[in-house]
């Protein structure tokens, strides 16, 4: 995208990153969605056939990268801040391009190991974008534009999916890598030519889709941009945590798909093309969560919105648990990542409101950070679960960090009502003395 379209455009600033970026992160897990999924398979074929190794392996192919990037996060968010955040999304795409080829060529699963290693530590292309998107977007469309952000990641992610599983069963896992790294060089190369570093956008008029905004919720937006550095740490505090837990449920499971897949259908042939289809369908449930669920956060309020949603998928992912039929298992699979979809982009919006725009970048490399940790975690969690009980019994842990992340969510609420409350009594009490 040249300078020139960029003027001749009548959208505004903010939103044309946006779209920029959209496509940008669509085209980065397209990449690794080409590759990454299939390791469990890919390790099988490099020589690792016991099934608790293959277990132990997969979870430690997930948890490397996680730890590393959560080490690395908070260094490239000041990076950012420092040195440009387009930069740094340039640095993420080049390093993923290294990463998916390095992967493709590897021979023994200690390589992989390695290689995982320096992905974590290198990459990290949607923390990257965050912070892009949150620096250069009007407050009152946060939680509008961080869910379409979300959104790429999830309908890149399906393409992925869908696409990578059945080109692994036709051309070879070691070919879906190779092909995740042409990709990843095509996102790099849009990035240098249409994503712009854009500045803070401060606010502009309400985003009327639901029809007019209630005063009230507006003022409880704009008041936490009001709210100014004293309240940031308890803020960030109360954040962190709820991203931790919802970001463990969240990938716990995912790894060993799969795994399950393969168990189900007592076969590894044709297992990465069911796979990838039914990964890809959740995540399309995904990205239409965060374009759709993550619109009302710019009109109600996010935590409460984040609490419903956990407690929902809590209770849809119980199925998944009991049911042998994988139909069913598809079904409410999709449903419950439907629901939990937009819970990410609305507390991430719910942080962003407080930091200044040229600050944003420390505070997604922050999030991101914590967030890595409880996807390092989450593996480990899937790992003891499936090697002591079952690979099935996931899910029923899977639904058990949903109702505490939903009940994490509502403690949060009660407790800044009663704040509240205590903020009007004491104000009352000091009226009277005046008085």
């Amino acid at each position: 995208m040249k300078p020139g379209l960029w003027k001749k455009s009548k959208l505004p600033i903010w939103k044309r990153n946006l779209y920029a970026a959209w496509v940008t992160q669509f085209i980065s897990m397209l990449g690794f969605s080409f590759g990454v999924p299939v390791l469990p398979y890919y390790i099988q074929q490099l020589g690792v056939t016991s099934p608790e190794m293959v277990k132990l392996y997969t979870g430690l192919i997930t948890a490397v990268p996680a730890v590393t990037l959560g080490l690395m996060a908070p260094v490239w968010g000041m990076a950012a801040d420092r040195f440009g955040k387009k930069l740094m999304l340039t640095r993420a795409m080049a390093f993923a391009f290294l990463v998916l080829l390095g992967l493709g060529l590897a021979t023994n699963v200690n390589q992989i190991l390695v290689i995982r290693f320096f992905q974590g530590l290198l990459t990290g292309t949607v923390t990257a974008t965050y912070a892009l998107i949150a620096a250069g977007t009007p407050d009152d469309r946060m939680s509008y534009a961080l869910g379409v952000i979300a959104s790429s990641i999830f309908i890149g992610n399906s393409a992925g999916l869908a696409i990578g599983g059945f080109a692994a069963d036709i051309f070879g896992y070691r070919t879906s890598f190779l092909i995740g790294s042409g990709i990843m060089l095509a996102g790099l190369a849009w990035v240098l030519l249409a994503v712009r570093e854009v500045k803070g956008a401060g606010l502009t008029e309400p985003l009327r889709i639901f029809g007019p905004k209630k005063e009230k919720k507006q003022q409880d937006n704009g008041s936490m941009k009001k709210s100014g550095a004293g309240k940031l740490i308890p803020l960030i505090a109360t954040v962190l945590p709820l991203i931790f837990i919802i970001r463990v449920g969240r990938t716990m499971i995912d790894p060993y798909i799969p795994i399950y897949i393969q168990e189900i259908r007592n076969s590894l042939e044709g297992s990465a093309t069911v796979s990838g289809a039914i990964r890809g369908i959740s995540s399309i449930a995904t990205a239409l969560a965060g374009i759709f669920i993550t619109r009302l956060g710019d009109r109600y309020d996010k935590i409460k919105m984040s609490a419903v949603l956990m407690g929902a998928g809590a209770v849809i992912a119980v199925p998944m648990f009991l049911t042998g039929s994988l139909v069913v298992f598809t079904i409410f699979y999709t449903l419950v990542f439907f629901a939990i979809g937009g819970v990410e982009p609305l507390l991430n919006s719910y942080a962003s409101l407080v930091v200044p725009s040229e600050k944003r970048g420390a505070l997604f490399g922050l999030i991101a950070m914590i967030g890595s940790f409880g996807w390092g975690v989450s593996p480990a969690i899937g790992s003891y679960v499936s090697i002591a009980f079952s690979t099935k019994a996931i899910y029923a842990a899977f639904s058990i960090f949903l109702a505490i992340g939903a009940l994490a969510c509502a403690i949060v609420v009660l407790r800044r009502k009663a704040a509240s409350q205590n903020r009007i009594i004491q104000g009352q009490d000091n009226h009277r003395v005046q008085g």
